[in-house]
């Protein structure tokens, strides 16, 4: 009898000590380095982590809803996956956090012409103007924090008589670039690119394509400029005119409250 008091004793013991290990959160991405983590299958991010963290366990899945789900089932301890995208999705639900640290730091852009310097110069002037007054701030608020059934693109006025900018891009990059339920393409980018059109007094027209065939099809000069989630590379910088950055993201961790 009084060595299965001392045995429930120890499970007891073992019991409180695996709950208090189990509930310890994660803080930084040092507390990932033997953790189970979440990526997709096909990306560039499980190369990228696991240079860092050699002991961490990797789980691949088809989509992010599949990884997200195992986080939320606690079959993985965190989810990689662009920060943009994770940023909306912790806005519409109360039980997950992201890391304030990413796996990578990125850069994304509008792009022009190579030759095309005085149209990059006007997107430059135009998104720094924009910071100033306080209304970058309001746009990106918008777009990365609200429920797209509450975001709705602001009216910019068309006149016939204006000629046009032809803005390329791929509305598959939410929140940057993506199709709202009637079809219209909206988004980050594509509001900033209404302003672009606004200083040059031009109207916008937007020409969707495959995100690869962006830019090519800016370097055919089938259209005068491309957004839409849009990293900067030195392999792209060869072929085309970068405006300055107009978000900084990256790879981001996402994590159980």
């Amino acid at each position: 009898m009084y060595r299965i008091k001392i045995s429930y004793t120890i499970l007891l013991l073992l019991a409180i000590f695996s709950i208090n290990s189990c509930s310890k959160k994660i803080q930084s991405l040092q507390d990932l380095k033997k953790k189970n983590i979440g990526v997709l299958i096909g990306t560039s991010i499980d190369n990228q982590f696991i240079e860092v963290f050699p002991a961490a366990k990797l789980k691949f899945f088809t989509s992010t809803e599949d990884a997200i789900f195992a986080l939320q089932m606690k079959k993985v301890d965190a989810v990689l996956e662009d920060e943009p995208f994770l940023r909306i999705y912790v806005a519409r639900h109360d039980n997950f956090r992201l890391l304030d640290e990413k796996i990578t730091e990125e850069k994304y852009a509008f792009a022009v012409s190579i030759y095309n310097l005085a149209l990059k110069k006007t997107i430059d002037t135009t998104i720094d103007k924009l910071k100033r007054e306080g209304i970058y701030q309001e746009i990106e608020d918008r777009w990365f924090s609200m429920d797209n059934e509450a975001v709705r693109m602001p009216s910019f006025t068309f006149d016939e008589n204006k000629p046009l900018l032809l803005f390329g891009t791929s509305a598959i990059t939410e929140p940057f670039s993506f199709l709202d339920e009637e079809k219209n393409i909206i988004g980050f980018d594509i509001e900033l690119a209404h302003y672009v059109a606004k200083e040059l007094d031009m109207n916008l027209e937007i020409v969707e394509m495959p995100f690869a065939a962006m830019i090519p099809s800016l370097i055919s000069h089938n259209v005068d400029m491309i957004g839409g989630c849009i990293t900067i590379t030195d392999e792209r910088a060869n072929n085309v005119l970068f405006s300055e950055p107009n978000y900084q993201g990256g790879i981001g961790v996402l994590v159980r409250k």
